[in-house]
Formats: C-alpha cells, structure tokens, sequence
C-alpha cells in the first residue's frame, strides 16, 4: 500500500498499537496484578527450578521480576511510541524523544498515583523512575540502531513511485 492513504493507514495502525499496548499497560497496573496475584504464578515455577529457595531470596526474586517489569513493559511502550511518531514523519530525535518521554511518564504517573489509593497496590515514585528508565534505555537503544543505517528506521511512508 503507497500513496497518501496508505501513509495514513500506516501511522493510524501505528497509533492503534501504541492505544492497545497502552491498554495493556493500565490493566497491568491494576489491583489483579498485585504483587500477591503474581506471587501465586511466580512462586511455584520458581521453587520448581530453584528448590533450595529461601524465603527471602524468594522475595528478593519476586521483586526484582516485578521491578524488571517495569522496564520492560514501559520500553515497549515507548518503542511503540518512537515508531509511530517517526512513521508520521516526526523525524527531529529531540521531539520525538522528549514527546515520547513526556506520554510515557504522564502514564506511569498516572498509574502509580492510581496504585497508591489502592488497598492492594502501593504506589511509587521509584517504580515512575523505572518506568522512564526503560523508556530511555529503548530511545536510547533506537537512536544507535537509528544512526547506524543508510534508510531510517520506522520511515514514513513515501509517495507512489
């Protein structure tokens, strides 16, 4: 598909996985997913493959899976964000960058201000920084692929030939 449409299909599909992924993120972030819930997954594969667990190195695991969460999901997003911004011809790295880092935040604020009313939840300025921590790492990671090719990575869709 080329052509102006088609340019348009491309950035809307762009937006739509950044919404879905965003989606994803919010449920995430809610009551069900309490470090209790995911405790009562997490737990028996562990003692599976780590038997000789004690209790506070399984704590310890539990946690820094929880906290490497953070990273992850919200490098997602911000890759997903990049992408979509570049696809709609936002190709200046200081406003993709900074818009990028501005609507991850906003979320993860967002987020953990939800959690920190929650009777299961707590939130956490640590878990904030986190989360803009992964966002860095991805645009981090995305400028160097970025700069290392001949064709933009995640470039807008170009007229009809």
């Amino acid at each position: 598909m080329s052509g102006t449409h088609g340019g348009r299909a491309r950035v809307v599909r762009a937006w739509l996985a950044v919404a879905v992924w965003a989606s994803v993120v919010w449920m995430l972030g809610g009551d069900t997913f309490s470090a209790a819930f995911t405790a009562k997954i997490l737990r028996p594969i562990i003692e599976f493959f780590l038997p000789d667990f004690s209790r506070a190195d399984m704590f310890l695991l539990l946690t820094a899976i929880r906290k490497a969460s953070h990273v992850t999901v919200y490098g997602l997003l911000a890759l997903l964000i990049l992408r979509a911004l570049w696809i709609g011809s936002v190709q200046s790295l200081l406003v993709s960058v900074g818009l990028t880092t501005f609507l991850v935040a906003a979320m993860a604020l967002a987020d953990e201000t939800r959690q920190a009313s929650s009777a299961v939840r707590t939130g956490s300025s640590w878990d904030v920084l986190l989360d803009v921590g992964g966002a860095a790492a991805v645009a981090a990671l995305l400028i160097g692929l970025r700069a290392n090719r001949r064709r933009p990575l995640f470039a807008p869709e170009r007229g009809p030939r």
